[in-house]
């Protein structure tokens, strides 16, 4: 379960950083700029773009993970279901005898 919230929760904060990134990082400068203010905005532009990669990453990673447990579960049970099918098949055919 907690694999689900993680997952689902960086996918909602990759969505958001996607949307408020045009009021985040904002324009780029102008040609006629200082070489500061351009250097300013290409590193913040750079951090938020790392940010927004690695989330987008790590929501594939869990997603990878979430969908191992599941299958992990499905076998699980199907073991358990065709156990019981075995068993009952057993007995059905003792009681022939």
């Amino acid at each position: 379960m907690r694999l689900k919230v993680l997952t689902t929760t960086l996918l909602i904060f990759g969505v958001l950083l996607l949307i408020v990134w045009p009021f985040t990082v904002g324009a780029p400068p102008v040609k006629s700029a200082t070489r500061r203010a351009k250097v300013v905005w290409a590193t913040n532009a750079w951090t938020y773009f790392t940010v927004t990669a690695s989330t987008w990453v790590a929501v594939a990673a869990s997603a990878v993970l979430l969908a191992r447990q599941a299958r992990r579960e499905f076998l699980t049970e199907e073991r358990k279901i065709l156990q019981g099918l075995v068993e009952g098949s057993l007995k059905d055919h003792g009681k022939r005898d």
